[in-house]
């Protein structure tokens, strides 16, 4: 396949459905099967490639995870022969819908935590692939996945910092840009000159080619949702923290929080064993359930209940730590007023 690719990446709810939007009326090919817009939720289209999507689920189903997963993946997860399979199919894909395409584009959030795969994907299929980071306030990205999904906050900001910071690590010494989604609705026109030049691009349509349809398409009310106050959850600080600095410049931030995070995980680290372990008996028990019989009913009994209360433990998890916060917060709040009584 002599041609280039841009993957867009990004946290769920955070722009990358409008910043595709603007890259497909660039000239971008984002594939012939696109999944649908949804009234209420992305009413203007996603621009994620619905077989792409399916693969890259069926990846996280081959490991045992999720899309919103607060666990770190396993080791060499990209190695398992499952995960091979699932590779070969994403591979027959791209050249099935993009071999013909001078500059094509991909974008689903979970590819975030998937690029050790993807990495090995491109050489196979012989495209150089360019990548755009799009970063949102993770206070806005966590309120808007709230609304919408129903996540936990502190589970949510987890997802946020393992997606964000597993795809800048990924795509180190491949040409990449940061986009911030409130300046790609301030100003588009200059985020994609400065993106084309990052990328060392030449988008194939101009902007004044582009001019009338983007701004049909643009809207500010795609923001539904602004919030500029620093979340008290302990990992949504360390979030905030890495979205404001990294919008400052400060891109060697990424190192100094990757170490903090990882640093607060590890005291989640039994949590993730038992979850661990609940994963590999759920596993058991569904390939035993190929062969169910009569008998065999209270095996699918018994995997709803493993299943239900694997989710209660990932929301008592979150529950937990947010308690933990505010008793060291209500303990601040206590020395303070000592000391001012102290002093006078």
């Amino acid at each position: 396949m002599a041609n280039n690719a841009i993957l867009v990446l990004g946290m769920h709810r955070s722009g990358t459905s409008a910043t595709c939007g603007v890259l497909q009326r660039m000239g971008i090919d984002f594939g012939p099967k696109l999944m649908p817009a949804k009234e209420g939720v992305n009413e203007k289209g996603y621009y994620e490639h619905i077989e792409i999507t399916e693969l890259n689920d069926a990846v996280f189903d081959a490991i045992g995870y999720y899309w919103f997963d607060v666990r770190p993946l396993p080791r060499a997860w990209d190695s398992a022969p499952e995960v091979s399979k699932v590779r070969d199919a994403i591979i027959n894909v791209l050249e099935r819908d993009f071999s013909s395409a001078p500059l094509w584009g991909l974008k689903d959030p979970r590819l975030c935590r998937l690029l050790p795969l993807w990495r090995k994907i491109f050489p196979v299929v012989g495209t150089p692939v360019h990548f755009v980071h799009v970063l949102r306030n993770p206070v806005e990205v966590v309120g808007s996945l709230q609304t919408r999904d129903g996540l936990n906050e502190t589970g949510a900001y987890i997802a946020w910092l393992h997606h964000v910071l597993e795809a800048e690590y990924h795509t180190r010494n491949f040409p990449r840009s940061w986009l911030f989604y409130d300046k790609l609705l301030q100003d588009w026109r200059s985020e994609i000159i400065r993106i084309g030049k990052d990328l060392g691009i030449s988008w194939p349509h101009s902007l004044s080619q582009a001019e009338k349809d983007v701004e049909a398409f643009l809207d500010v009310r795609l923001r539904h949702r602004r919030d500029e106050q620093v979340p008290e959850d302990d990992f949504g600080s360390l979030a905030y923290e890495l979205y404001r600095r990294v919008k400052q410049g400060e891109t060697w931030a990424f190192d100094a929080i990757r170490l903090r995070f990882d640093k607060k995980l590890d005291e989640l680290k039994g949590a993730f064993q038992y979850m661990n372990s609940m994963q590999a008996s759920l596993e058991k028990l569904t390939h035993h359930n190929l062969f169910l019989t009569e008998e065999d009913k209270r095996k699918f009994a018994k995997l709803e209940r493993l299943k239900h209360e694997q989710k209660e433990l990932q929301q008592r998890i979150h529950e937990l730590l947010q308690e933990r916060d505010r008793g060291i917060k209500r303990g601040l709040l206590k020395i303070h007023a000592l000391i001012r009584k102290i002093l006078g």
